[in-house]
């Protein structure tokens, strides 16, 4: 059984916790929080599901720094679940402690930064290093993809993604300062942006339009991604908004040729099909979520049982699309072209078919 570390437990780390305990192919061994080794609880989250229920830090080894887990060679993997500034920092030194990592998205502040990662992997080719992009592993949107890729519907016309909760309260200072956190963009908008992505390729154009709540952070954009003549028009969609109380949804409403699928976060069952001539079908993909998923997946890497479905190029990818996506807000809107740069960011058209 493998020995995991994971680095930062607040939210996030919990989260992970609790995936690697349900998937049972390995064991949480050792953590690493400042925070959790003086005795102080982490911060909550927006997503409900038992983060970290049953987790007891006198059953795990915990520190207060990463580089005793990397010197120990106690484990053989770990999940980087701390703010997004170390993530890259922390993933070349795992790497180059000769161990496997996922890290949560976002993957770095910018595609510049995060091509780190790229070169240090490169150099530890026994290594796996996979980005934390949920939403490919969340059941009802593993599902949409797989439904988009066969064709088994017809040519998609159109397809709107998007999510929206209150601005983070936990962690207000790192939020609310969006040198450190991105913002909206990156904290909420970057699933949709990666997910858009897998679906259909990276789009030659994007236009946004977006709102601040004020500061230099955009809480509320909406974008249009152009893919060309005859293909689908795709929006996506985030927003963080002011009051406290509002919860945490997310959603998407495709259009194929010979259906139309919605997916609610907010109804259950939260996927309905309409098709011609037949009764709307609803579909609970069940209580799973997305973590449990990618926890499962990042393991199955390991044991080269699976080829990887998501990597720190399509991770790079969403980030350039949300540069252009920034690009296009500073610009008033203005239709914007996505920079991909020497082939990073590039999709792996196995994965992603732009439809012709």
């Amino acid at each position: 059984m493998l020995s995991i570390g994971i680095i930062g437990f607040g939210f996030m780390g919990r989260t992970h916790w609790s995936a690697y305990r349900a998937d049972g192919r390995a064991r949480v061994t050792h953590v690493v929080d400042p925070i959790l080794a003086q005795g102080e609880s982490a911060s909550a989250g927006n997503i409900s599901g038992g983060a970290g229920d049953g987790f007891d830090p006198a059953d795990h080894v915990v520190l207060s720094d990463a580089e005793e887990l990397f010197s120990s060679g106690a484990v053989q993997a770990v999940s980087i679940c701390t703010p997004t500034p170390s993530h890259v920092e922390l993933a070349a030194r795992a790497l180059r402690a000769g161990l496997h990592v996922l890290v949560e998205k976002p993957l770095a502040l910018s595609s510049a930064d995060a091509a780190e990662i790229i070169h240090v992997a490169a150099e530890h080719p026994e290594q796996h290093v996979m980005p934390a992009m949920c939403m490919r592993f969340w059941p009802g949107w593993d599902f949409l993809q797989r439904i988009i890729a066969s064709g088994a519907w017809g040519r998609v016309i159109s397809a709107r993604f998007g999510r929206q909760c209150a601005v983070p309260a936990w962690g207000a200072d790192f939020y609310g300062d969006v040198s450190r956190s991105g913002g909206a963009l990156l904290d909420l908008h970057v699933h949709d942006v990666d997910y858009a992505c897998w679906c259909f390729g990276v789009p030659r154009r994007v236009q946004s339009v977006g709102r601040s709540h004020g500061g230099r952070r955009y809480d509320h954009v909406v974008t249009s991604y152009d893919y060309g003549t005859d293909q689908p028009l795709v929006i996506t969609e985030a927003q963080w908004h002011p009051v406290s109380e509002f919860p945490f949804s997310m959603h998407y409403l495709v259009v194929f040729e010979q259906a139309t699928v919605r997916y609610d976060s907010t109804t259950s069952p939260p996927i309905t099909i309409y098709r011609p001539d037949r009764v709307p079908e609803v579909i609970d993909p069940g209580p799973q979520t997305g973590y449990v998923g990618e926890v499962a997946h990042f393991l199955d890497i390991i044991d080269r049982r699976s080829r990887p479905i998501v990597t720190p190029d399509d991770a790079i990818t969403a980030l350039r699309v949300i540069e252009a996506e920034r690009r296009s807000l500073d610009a008033d809107s203005a239709a914007v072209h996505v920079a991909l740069a020497d082939g990073v960011g590039t999709v792996d058209p196995g994965h992603a078919r732009p439809q012709r």
